[in-house]
């Protein structure tokens, strides 16, 4: 039987680069100063927050895949996209109603009250100077192009490459968190304890700063959501590769390349963002350094 295994994945990539590109982003983001830290944290977030929608259309575009995925079993009533969505969507919903709290907490909304918590945190209050922190760059906008093409598929192929994209997505996935919150505790346990113990309220409901990094990177059991999801998405994988009314050791290399894919585009990722930091840090510092000429003159 061809399946896609946890050894396969572990094989196509190499962690290392990915993991020295988001080091090198937090320490170069440390360097930046608090605004450095912003910028990360809101590029991060925002990646992170196309993931609902890029899913949510994949699960869409293998739903209507009826004639791709059959059931070799029966004569009639064959198709079974559906089935095979379904597990791509059960990641998804997650993103959109976190299961581990008690309101609609979006994961878009917990990243953002950890945005918020550090603006508290430092005690920034010059609006203009937040804002430049979190206004969009180029760089970043190529790179959610990107993610969302890796989703899309344009061809019958090219959903088995979407699903590995997924499938990537969830095993290297938490690695960045689990890297970041070893990494606050390690460089910033003040900044860390201070979002654990605080809370911000967004859309009438107060979420806590740093759940949104402690839900993926361990949670109370010490398995964050994306090992639950990497469960998901390798079973829905391997029902693709079942169901699949083609050469199925095609469809088996198409998803490793599209992991592949999603681990390589992980690691571009973090080197953009640490490209787009270092620029967001040195403009604010040039216009701390154009505030105090002025008062001094003034």
């Amino acid at each position: 039987m061809t399946e896609v295994t946890r050894e396969q994945l572990s094989g196509i990539s190499n962690p290392a680069p990915a993991k020295a590109a988001i080091a090198k982003a937090l320490d170069d983001a440390h360097k930046g100063g608090v605004f450095g830290l912003i910028a990360f944290f809101n590029h991060y977030a925002s990646w992170n927050g196309n993931f609902a929608g890029c899913m949510t259309r994949l699960s869409a575009d293998v739903s209507e895949a009826k004639n791709v995925f059959l059931d070799p079993d029966t004569q009639y009533l064959r198709d079974r996209a559906n089935v095979v969505a379904s597990h791509i969507f059960d990641t998804v919903r997650d993103e959109f109603d976190d299961s581990g709290t008690i309101h609609r907490d979006t994961h878009r909304t917990l990243a953002q009250a950890l945005i918020h918590g550090l603006i508290q945190y430092y005690g920034l209050t010059n609006v203009q100077d937040i804002q430049a922190a979190l206004s969009p760059k180029p760089s970043i906008d190529f790179a959610l192009r990107e993610l969302g093409d890796g989703f899309s598929p344009n061809t019958k192929l090219g959903l088995f490459e979407g699903i590995g994209f997924h499938l990537g997505s969830e095993f290297f996935g938490d690695l960045e968190y689990t890297m970041i919150d070893t990494w606050l505790g390690e460089n910033l346990p003040e900044l860390q304890a201070y979002l654990k113990k605080t809370s911000v309220k967004i859309d009438g409901v107060e979420h806590n700063c740093y759940a949104w990094i402690h839900i993926h990177s361990g949670g109370d059991d010490g398995k964050g959501v994306e090992a639950d999801h990497f469960d998901m998405a390798i079973s829905g994988a391997n029902k693709a590769l079942h169901f699949a009314a083609w050469d199925k050791t095609m469809c088996h290399d198409a998803i490793l390349y599209g992991a592949k894919k999603f681990a390589d585009q992980q690691t571009q990722f973090f080197a953009t963002v640490n490209a787009s930091v270092q620029e967001i840090a040195q403009l604010q510092q040039d216009a701390e350094t154009r505030r105090t000429i002025r008062h001094a003159i003034a």
